[in-house]
């Protein structure tokens, strides 16, 4: 059975690996970019089950890849999570997210989001592991 596919878009290195770690423990096979412009190129050629996007990158915003992505048909069912240090300036992009995440993130605060879109143990799980965004 494949693992699926976790997208960090992340620029600081740092917390791109931390979330990377955690999300490997939930079973996802994990990427890492730290651009929006490799974002970008890395989502025409992949389909990611999940996207950790940061809002702030250095040459993109989380906006503006949020909107591709939810513009995409072909990322239909990718959960978007939103993760942030301003999370008043999120508000009209948590409609678009799956879930907002403010950071600083306590540890257990990213493997939840990761078992609840992908469950390790499907067996006891009473969540849908593939839900429809929003």
């Amino acid at each position: 059975m494949t693992r699926p596919l976790a997208l960090i878009i992340e620029d600081n290195k740092e917390v791109a690996e931390v979330f990377g770690t955690i999300l490997e423990m939930e079973a996802y096979e994990v990427e890492i970019v730290r651009s929006g412009e490799t974002a970008v190129k890395y989502l025409t050629e992949n389909i990611p089950a999940l996207v950790i996007l940061d809002m702030y990158l250095p040459d993109a915003t989380g906006e503006e890849l949020l909107l591709k992505i939810r513009q995409d048909t072909r990322l239909a069912k990718t959960r978007v999570v939103i993760v942030t240090a301003f999370p008043q300036t999120t508000r009209f992009m948590a409609a678009k997210a799956d879930t907002v995440l403010c950071k600083p993130l306590r540890l257990e605060q990213m493997r939840h989001i990761a078992s609840r879109f992908y469950p390790t143990n499907r067996e006891n799980s009473t969540e849908d592991i593939l839900l429809s965004p929003n």
